[in-house]
């Protein structure tokens, strides 16, 4: 994906992509419902298994959002 392409041609809804490892290890399966929470807010998100992202990393496939907010969190 590209700044480019909007988003919602390539996926329909907000996404968060996790290593199966890290899914594993705090019990979250293939579309569950998931929290992220930081500094500035927090959101509901669908998890989406990957080997795409390393260990360690979280990754969400969004729809268009505001300029400045980060696209990588790292987990705990």
């Amino acid at each position: 994906m590209t700044r480019r392409t909007p988003n919602v041609d390539i996926v329909h809804e907000d996404l968060l992509l996790i290593h199966p490892e890290d899914a594993g290890r705090h019990n979250i399966a293939e579309a569950d419902w998931v929290c992220i929470e930081s500094a500035r807010g927090k959101v509901d998100i669908r998890a989406h298994l990957s080997d795409e992202v390393k260990p360690g990393v979280l990754s969400d496939v969004s729809l268009p959002r505001t300029p400045g907010q980060p696209h990588y969190l790292r987990c705990a």
